[in-house]
């Protein structure tokens, strides 16, 4: 009984262990998510003000980067 018990709380203790672990990855993640959600409102906000320019906007070299970045 007493082995089955140490087995027990063993198993337990890597359990936790692990949970500790997947929690601490979760938590990364939704700071990542986050990061990105905010990443693409910001495009979002930049292809809207393009678009709000219109036609008349002269396109320059500076306004874009060249293919090898």
């Amino acid at each position: 009984m007493n082995q089955r018990l140490e087995n027990l709380e063993t198993k337990l203790a890597h359990l936790e262990r692990a949970f500790d672990e997947l929690n601490q990855v979760v938590y990364e993640q939704a700071k990542q998510l986050e990061a990105a959600h905010r990443f693409i409102e910001n495009l979002q906000g930049r292809i809207k003000e393009i678009a709000d320019q219109g036609e008349d906007h002269v396109y320059s070299a500076e306004d874009e980067r060249p293919p090898h970045y």
